[in-house]
């Protein structure tokens, strides 16, 4: 942990009361340095630094399974570690934060980030406003500037970084961390790990499942460059050779909020998948095939009680012809309105409504399908 501590105070209406009571601290702690009552600390931590309550007067808290975290568009926030006390002293005092004990009335609150938990459901753009967190204490909030930790901005950007939040606080008064991300607020409970009743339960529930499926589909293509009919032989499946999404699994995701399409309406949320993409081998004797790809026309949704959800606008255009084992381009994604408490369904395909164009020696020209492939299902379980 090094140094680099952003110290701001607590609102202390209603609470200036509990600054002070008059009485002495403990003995063992009498000689520390008194933090300033209703007071917040915010540290950089540092990849293998100590525990911060490691030789410290503090207790850390215990929370139950799948408590003490806060996950949105953008961010997730995980408590590593929630610790109580008197008084921090020993090795944490050459890290950076240093000895200090609370003044009589008070206590210590340490709040320390899981370095492992910052990502949220999508990555973030340069223009995207960012999730904005508070330290609320007795009702008065304090802006917090470390945490949420900063997200990745791709899979293979590895942030080991964290952040500790140190306070001084009335003794036992409720302390909480909120954070408003994409208009919508989350708050947590700090000494339980509760999340409150603002908490998005679209976030804390299995939400993606990684699809594997593969297919063969045959048809023919008829146009007016040379050669009127060709058979076509397409490979249907996610894998590409996109250099954006190389280390990508790809993955159905059910998402309260989408960058495209905002937040879903309530009792909603959004299935975003992704677009299969079709190909062929190159044949240098055949024309070349682009697929225009409307999502609506294309795609839809089938539930288990038979209700089928045409796909929300959104078009893609394939080239289908490839050089190596997989297309260059992946398809994008494509989004559909679901139930909240959606768990599985099945994408059908119907690439015989899209629509063809043909190119050979630089001449392009409308192809129709003589005839279409079959439709196709693409099976979605979220378990």
């Amino acid at each position: 942990m090094r140094c680099g501590a952003v110290v701001v105070g607590l609102v202390c209406a209603g609470l200036v009361a509990s600054c002070t009571n008059g009485s002495e601290p403990p003995p063992e702690v009498a000689g520390l340095p008194a933090q300033r009552p209703n007071s917040v600390e915010e540290f950089e931590r540092t990849a293998g630094s100590p525990p911060v309550w490691l030789g410290s007067e503090l207790t850390v808290q215990s929370y139950e399974d799948g408590q003490g975290r806060l996950d949105g568009p953008f961010f997730a926030f995980g408590v590593e570690a929630f610790a109580v006390g008197k008084a921090i002293k020993g090795p944490v005092a050459a890290s950076g934060i240093g000895e200090r004990r609370a003044e009589p009335g008070q206590e210590l609150v340490v709040v320390a980030a899981d370095s492992r938990v910052r990502a949220g459901q999508w990555v973030p753009d340069e223009d995207d406003p960012k999730p904005k967190a508070e330290l609320v204490v007795g009702g008065a909030p304090t802006a917090l500037h470390r945490i949420p930790l900063t997200p990745p901005k791709s899979g293979v950007d590895v942030k080991l970084d964290s952040a500790v939040v140190v306070a001084s606080v009335p003794a036992g008064a409720p302390v909480s961390i909120r954070v408003t991300d994409a208009g919508r607020t989350q708050t947590m409970d700090l000494r339980t790990g509760r999340r409150g009743p603002d908490a998005i339960a679209g976030y804390y529930r299995r939400n993606s499942a990684e699809l594997t499926w593969t297919g063969h589909l045959s048809g023919g293509i008829s146009t007016p460059l040379g050669g009127g009919r060709t058979p076509v032989e397409f490979a249907a499946g996610f894998k590409t050779m996109d250099p954006a999404h190389l280390t990508d699994k790809p993955t159905a995701t059910l998402a309260p909020y989408t960058p495209r399409r905002g937040w879903a309406p309530p009792g909603g949320a959004w299935l975003v998948v992704p677009r299969p993409v079709v190909s062929r081998p190159f044949d240098p004797f055949s024309p070349l095939f682009d697929l225009a790809l409307s999502d609506p026309a294309v795609f839809s949704l089938r539930l288990p009680d038979g209700t089928a959800i045409p796909a929300e606008p959104g078009s893609t255009t394939m080239s289908t012809e490839v050089l190596g084992p997989w297309p260059l381009k992946s398809g994008g994604l494509m989004t559909f309105a679901v139930p909240a408490e959606f768990q599985r369904g099945t994408v059908r395909a119907s690439i015989g409504a899209a629509e063809v164009t043909a190119t050979r020696l630089k001449k392009k020209a409308a192809g129709s399908w003589s005839p279409a492939p079959a439709p196709f299902d693409i099976p979605v379980d979220l378990g």
